[in-house]
């Protein structure tokens, strides 16, 4: 938004899929191959805002924060508030703009 302006807003959002697989393997000593699993794929989205700052004409800085969700990750152990939370990034971008 406004990136003509020396220091404005950018928007960022991140989706896809994740994927878990758990064996339960009982017996450790030996190379058995495990006799049951709990396979899992679950749904992932993280929006983002970034404040850009024009350095020069060819270079920006954006120092930003996300917020990652999961939604349906129901393995065993594993909750959508454990794979949920803040993420702090910085960026440097350099280019014609």
């Amino acid at each position: 938004m406004n990136s003509d302006k020396p220091i404005h807003l950018a928007f960022s959002l991140f989706g896809g899929a994740g994927f878990t697989l758990q064996y339960e393997r009982t017996d450790w000593d030996h190379n058995d191959y495990p006799k049951s699993s709990d396979e899992n794929w679950f749904v992932v989205a993280e929006p983002g805002v970034q404040l850009e700052i024009n350095l020069f004409k060819w270079m920006r800085l954006s120092p930003g924060v996300s917020y990652r969700a999961s939604f349906g990750s129901d393995g065993r152990g594993l909750k959508d508030s454990d794979l949920r939370g803040m993420s702090y990034n910085a960026t440097v971008k350099f280019g014609k703009f």
